[in-house]
């Protein structure tokens, strides 16, 4: 062993090996010297902060019905037949269209149309 002397083969080493320690240190002291210099010449850029949102417009929904009797509900209030066409051409002018979801009974396809 070139360090100290040895006495006995089955002793344990008591003395702390210093070269791989001060190899380490002596390789992180230069990496912190090279990347000192290099991060306080940093460019400072301003940047575009965005600040608008995206809309999410939900369209809205129109209910139409009609019952076994031939009357039709808008949105559950009782329509006349003349004027649903004027309801439904005034809603499809709208933007975004709402969604029409149409409801008819059983009784309703069988009295209101012979077959």
């Amino acid at each position: 062993m070139p360090f100290g002397t040895q006495t006995d083969a089955d002793e344990v080493m008591s003395e702390i090996n210093m070269t791989p320690l001060v190899d380490v240190m002596l390789v992180l002291l230069i990496i912190f010297i090279i990347t000192i210099p290099v991060m306080k010449h940093s460019v400072n850029v301003d940047l575009p902060v965005a600040k608008a949102q995206p809309q999410v417009i939900l369209p809205q929904t129109v209910r139409l019905s009609v019952d076994g009797q031939g009357v039709y509900y808008w949105n559950d209030a009782v329509v006349e037949v003349s004027a649903l066409a004027g309801l439904l051409q005034a809603e499809a002018a709208r933007e975004p269209q709402p969604e029409l979801h149409f409801a008819a009974t059983r009784r309703c396809a069988t009295s209101m149309w012979p077959r």
